[in-house]
Formats: structure tokens, C-alpha cells, sequence
């Protein structure tokens, strides 16, 4: 079953068998039956109130959370190499000021 049954191109939720397992007393709600429920609802909203409401589909934390997770590994990956751009610098000025780090030699 699709919802809303359009080919405006507007988004449809597909329910399969599979999915109306999860109505079951005592079971718990999967994705496609929470969005079919959004959906219905916003179908069924009053023009003059559909303006005050957004709705969220249920995969909106984990795209939000997936991005953010994306942009802190850039972030991690391009800090790891600015430190060992710095690190290169720091030993690249000792060995130019003649200091070098002698302590594994001595043993």
C-alpha cells in the first residue's frame, strides 16, 4: 500500500505485510508505520493550520547525527594534521638551531 496514492510527485510512504506485524498489541512501532501516521496527518490537516506545523520524519535524528558525526571527523582528521605539520616544524627548527634530542643515543 502506498500513501497518499499521488503521482504529484509529493512523498508516499510503502507499508508491506511486514510492516502491519508491528500494530500488534504490545509491539513496538517501526519507521514505515510512524511515517504512514505523519503522513496521514498532514494529508488531513486544514490548509489554514498546515503552515503552523513541521513534521519530522523518524530517520531525521539519524541523518542529523550522521552529518554532525561527518563534520567532527574532518574537523579531528585535518587537527591530526595540522599537528604533525607543527611537529615537522618544531623538529625541523631544532635541528636547524642545533639541538637534538640525544637521550635514545646515550642508551
Amino acid at each position: 500500500m502506498r500513501y497518499p496514492d499521488s503521482s504529484d510527485g509529493r512523498a508516499v510512504v510503502t507499508v508491506v505485510g511486514g510492516d502491519l506485524a508491528w500494530l500488534e498489541e504490545e509491539a513496538f512501532l517501526n519507521d514505515t508505520i510512524i511515517d504512514f501516521f505523519i503522513r496521514r496527518i498532514q494529508e488531513n490537516l486544514p490548509s489554514t493550520a498546515s503552515n503552523r506545523y513541521y513534521f519530522f520524519n523518524s530517520f531525521f535524528y539519524k541523518k542529523l547525527s550522521e552529518k554532525a558525526t561527518a563534520a567532527a571527523k574532518a574537523k579531528a582528521k585535518a587537527a591530526r594534521k595540522e599537528q604533525q605539520q607543527l611537529e615537522a616544524a618544531l623538529e625541523a627548527s631544532r635541528l636547524d638551531a642545533g639541538m637534538v634530542d640525544n637521550t635514545s643515543a646515550a642508551a
